[in-house]
Protein backbone atom coordinates (compact mmCIF):
# COMPACT_ATOMS: atom_id res chain seq x y z
CA UNK A 1 0.00 0.00 0.00
CA UNK A 2 1.49 3.13 -1.11
CA UNK A 3 1.41 6.17 1.15
CA UNK A 4 0.92 9.33 -0.71
CA UNK A 5 2.16 12.46 0.79
CA UNK A 6 -0.03 15.38 0.23
CA UNK A 7 1.79 18.27 -1.29
CA UNK A 8 0.49 21.59 -0.10
CA UNK A 9 -0.86 23.56 -2.88
CA UNK A 10 0.21 27.11 -2.88
CA UNK A 11 -2.55 29.38 -3.75
CA UNK A 12 -1.58 32.36 -5.74
CA UNK A 13 -3.45 35.42 -4.77
CA UNK A 14 -3.81 37.67 -7.69
CA UNK A 15 -4.12 41.25 -6.58
CA UNK A 16 -5.92 43.48 -8.94
CA UNK A 17 -4.39 46.94 -9.22
CA UNK A 18 -6.57 49.62 -7.88
CA UNK A 19 -6.60 53.04 -9.33
CA UNK A 20 -4.47 55.54 -7.39
CA UNK A 21 -6.37 58.62 -6.48
CA UNK A 22 -4.29 61.82 -6.11
CA UNK A 23 -5.60 64.43 -3.73
CA UNK A 24 -6.88 67.38 -5.57
CA UNK A 25 -4.96 70.53 -4.73
CA UNK A 26 -7.20 73.45 -4.06
CA UNK A 27 -5.73 76.82 -5.13
CA UNK A 28 -4.98 79.08 -2.20
CA UNK A 29 -6.77 82.33 -2.12
CA UNK A 30 -4.61 85.43 -2.63
CA UNK A 31 -6.39 87.14 0.20
CA UNK A 32 -5.03 84.85 2.86
CA UNK A 33 -2.84 86.67 5.38
CA UNK A 34 0.85 85.99 5.16
CA UNK A 35 2.37 84.35 8.14
CA UNK A 36 5.80 86.00 7.72
CA UNK A 37 6.17 89.79 8.11
CA UNK A 38 9.13 91.84 6.96
CA UNK A 39 10.72 93.56 9.95
CA UNK A 40 10.96 97.36 9.80
CA UNK A 41 14.41 98.99 9.99
CA UNK A 42 13.63 100.42 13.40
CA UNK A 43 12.91 96.92 14.62
CA UNK A 44 16.10 95.22 13.54
CA UNK A 45 18.58 98.18 13.70
CA UNK A 46 19.30 99.21 17.29
CA UNK A 47 19.20 102.86 18.17
CA UNK A 48 22.57 104.56 17.78
CA UNK A 49 24.03 101.87 15.51
CA UNK A 50 26.06 103.61 12.79
CA UNK A 51 25.01 102.74 9.28
CA UNK A 52 28.09 101.93 7.24
CA UNK A 53 27.89 102.89 3.62
CA UNK A 54 29.29 100.20 1.44
CA UNK A 55 30.28 102.80 -1.14
CA UNK A 56 32.86 105.24 0.34
CA UNK A 57 32.99 107.27 -2.86
CA UNK A 58 29.25 107.86 -2.77
CA UNK A 59 29.49 108.95 0.86
CA UNK A 60 32.36 111.34 0.06
CA UNK A 61 30.34 112.94 -2.74
CA UNK A 62 27.34 113.38 -0.44
CA UNK A 63 29.51 114.96 2.28
CA UNK A 64 31.06 117.36 -0.24
CA UNK A 65 27.62 118.35 -1.55
CA UNK A 66 26.40 118.90 2.00
CA UNK A 67 29.44 121.03 2.89
CA UNK A 68 28.97 123.05 -0.29
CA UNK A 69 25.29 123.68 0.52
CA UNK A 70 26.13 124.77 4.08
CA UNK A 71 28.91 127.09 2.89
CA UNK A 72 26.69 128.57 0.17
CA UNK A 73 23.87 129.21 2.66
CA UNK A 74 26.31 130.90 5.07
CA UNK A 75 27.69 133.12 2.30
CA UNK A 76 24.17 134.05 1.22
CA UNK A 77 23.26 134.97 4.80
CA UNK A 78 26.37 137.14 5.12
CA UNK A 79 25.63 138.85 1.81
CA UNK A 80 22.03 139.48 2.86
CA UNK A 81 23.26 140.95 6.15
CA UNK A 82 25.67 143.23 4.28
CA UNK A 83 22.91 144.36 1.93
CA UNK A 84 20.64 145.11 4.88
CA UNK A 85 23.41 147.06 6.63
CA UNK A 86 24.14 148.98 3.43
CA UNK A 87 20.48 149.93 3.03
CA UNK A 88 20.36 150.98 6.69
CA UNK A 89 23.44 153.17 6.25
CA UNK A 90 21.97 154.79 3.15
CA UNK A 91 18.76 155.55 4.99
CA UNK A 92 20.67 156.98 7.95
CA UNK A 93 22.85 159.06 5.60
CA UNK A 94 19.76 160.39 3.83
CA UNK A 95 18.14 161.25 7.15
CA UNK A 96 21.28 163.06 8.35
CA UNK A 97 21.42 165.02 5.12
CA UNK A 98 17.76 165.97 5.49
CA UNK A 99 18.33 167.14 9.06
CA UNK A 100 21.44 169.02 7.99
CA UNK A 101 19.55 170.82 5.24
CA UNK A 102 16.76 171.56 7.66
CA UNK A 103 19.22 173.07 10.16
CA UNK A 104 20.74 175.18 7.40
CA UNK A 105 17.34 176.53 6.46
CA UNK A 106 16.52 177.28 10.07
CA UNK A 107 19.92 178.91 10.55
CA UNK A 108 19.40 181.06 7.46
CA UNK A 109 15.98 182.11 8.70
CA UNK A 110 17.40 183.06 12.10
CA UNK A 111 20.22 185.01 10.46
CA UNK A 112 17.73 186.96 8.36
CA UNK A 113 15.67 187.73 11.44
CA UNK A 114 18.84 188.83 13.31
CA UNK A 115 19.81 191.25 10.52
CA UNK A 116 16.32 192.74 10.54
CA UNK A 117 16.30 192.96 14.33
CA UNK A 118 19.61 194.85 14.46
CA UNK A 119 18.53 197.16 11.64
CA UNK A 120 15.35 198.00 13.53
CA UNK A 121 17.24 198.50 16.80
CA UNK A 122 19.42 201.16 15.18
CA UNK A 123 16.36 203.29 14.50
CA UNK A 124 14.69 202.69 17.86
CA UNK A 125 17.74 203.03 20.14
CA UNK A 126 19.05 206.32 21.52
CA UNK A 127 22.56 207.32 20.36
CA UNK A 128 23.96 207.06 23.88
CA UNK A 129 22.90 203.41 23.99
CA UNK A 130 24.70 202.52 20.77
CA UNK A 131 28.11 200.86 20.52
CA UNK A 132 30.64 201.27 17.76
CA UNK A 133 32.19 197.89 17.17
CA UNK A 134 35.03 197.07 14.78
CA UNK A 135 34.70 193.49 13.54
CA UNK A 136 37.98 191.94 12.44
CA UNK A 137 37.28 189.07 10.01
CA UNK A 138 39.56 186.02 9.66
CA UNK A 139 41.09 187.55 6.49
CA UNK A 140 41.99 190.66 8.56
CA UNK A 141 39.30 192.71 6.87
CA UNK A 142 37.60 195.15 9.23
CA UNK A 143 33.93 196.08 9.40
CA UNK A 144 32.69 199.04 11.42
CA UNK A 145 29.20 198.41 12.77
CA UNK A 146 26.98 199.96 15.42
CA UNK A 147 24.97 197.82 17.79
CA UNK A 148 22.69 198.46 20.71
CA UNK A 149 23.83 197.61 24.20
CA UNK A 150 20.71 195.48 24.47
CA UNK A 151 21.71 193.32 21.50
CA UNK A 152 21.77 189.68 22.47
CA UNK A 153 24.99 187.75 22.10
CA UNK A 154 23.17 185.09 20.08
CA UNK A 155 21.78 187.80 17.76
CA UNK A 156 25.25 189.24 17.27
CA UNK A 157 26.61 185.82 16.27
CA UNK A 158 23.76 185.25 13.84
CA UNK A 159 24.21 188.73 12.37
CA UNK A 160 27.90 188.17 11.69
CA UNK A 161 27.23 184.75 10.15
CA UNK A 162 24.51 186.31 7.97
CA UNK A 163 26.49 189.26 6.58
CA UNK A 164 29.92 187.59 6.25
CA UNK A 165 31.30 184.36 4.87
CA UNK A 166 31.92 182.97 8.33
CA UNK A 167 29.97 179.76 8.78
CA UNK A 168 30.30 179.46 12.55
CA UNK A 169 31.47 182.64 14.26
CA UNK A 170 33.72 182.68 17.31
CA UNK A 171 33.87 186.17 18.88
CA UNK A 172 36.88 187.22 20.95
CA UNK A 173 36.69 190.41 23.05
CA UNK A 174 39.74 191.48 25.06
CA UNK A 175 41.15 187.96 24.87
CA UNK A 176 37.90 186.43 26.16
CA UNK A 177 35.49 184.42 24.03
CA UNK A 178 31.99 185.88 23.97
CA UNK A 179 29.63 183.01 24.78
CA UNK A 180 26.76 182.31 22.46
CA UNK A 181 23.92 183.02 24.89
CA UNK A 182 20.75 185.01 25.09
CA UNK A 183 22.45 187.71 27.15
CA UNK A 184 22.87 191.35 26.18
CA UNK A 185 26.23 192.89 25.33
CA UNK A 186 26.03 195.14 28.38
CA UNK A 187 25.45 192.10 30.60
CA UNK A 188 28.60 190.54 29.15
CA UNK A 189 30.64 193.65 30.02
CA UNK A 190 30.66 195.33 26.62
CA UNK A 191 29.48 198.87 27.44
CA UNK A 192 31.59 201.03 25.11
CA UNK A 193 33.23 201.13 21.76
CA UNK A 194 35.28 197.99 21.27
CA UNK A 195 37.09 195.75 18.84
CA UNK A 196 35.90 192.18 18.36
CA UNK A 197 37.99 189.58 16.58
CA UNK A 198 36.01 187.04 14.56
CA UNK A 199 37.38 183.54 14.18
CA UNK A 200 36.00 180.46 12.49
CA UNK A 201 34.77 178.07 15.15
CA UNK A 202 35.86 174.45 14.99
CA UNK A 203 32.60 172.87 14.00
CA UNK A 204 32.92 169.15 13.34
CA UNK A 205 29.97 166.89 12.85
CA UNK A 206 30.67 163.48 14.27
CA UNK A 207 28.10 161.97 11.94
CA UNK A 208 30.04 163.29 8.94
CA UNK A 209 33.25 161.72 10.24
CA UNK A 210 31.50 158.42 10.78
CA UNK A 211 29.99 158.66 7.31
CA UNK A 212 33.38 159.35 5.70
CA UNK A 213 34.91 156.38 7.53
CA UNK A 214 32.14 154.13 6.27
CA UNK A 215 32.62 155.37 2.72
CA UNK A 216 36.40 154.90 2.85
CA UNK A 217 36.25 151.42 4.34
CA UNK A 218 36.16 148.88 1.49
CA UNK A 219 33.27 146.50 1.26
CA UNK A 220 34.21 142.94 2.25
CA UNK A 221 34.31 140.62 -0.69
CA UNK A 222 31.93 137.71 -0.91
CA UNK A 223 33.82 134.49 -0.20
CA UNK A 224 32.54 131.07 -1.15
CA UNK A 225 34.17 128.27 0.84
CA UNK A 226 34.14 124.96 -1.00
CA UNK A 227 35.39 121.80 0.67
Amino acid sequence: MTTSHATPVQQQIVSHPQPVTHPTSTPQSSTLPQTTTTPQPAAWIPTGTPVIDINPRHRLIMEQEFDFAVSLAADQDREAARQTARVRRNLARTERQRLRDQRKEEQKTMQTNAVEEIANSRHNTAPEDMLSVILVLPDQQELNRTFSKDTLSETLHLYIEGVTDVVMAKLVYCGQVIPRRRETLSALGITGNCRIIIEEADFEDSSDERESEEEQSPEPKQLLHIT
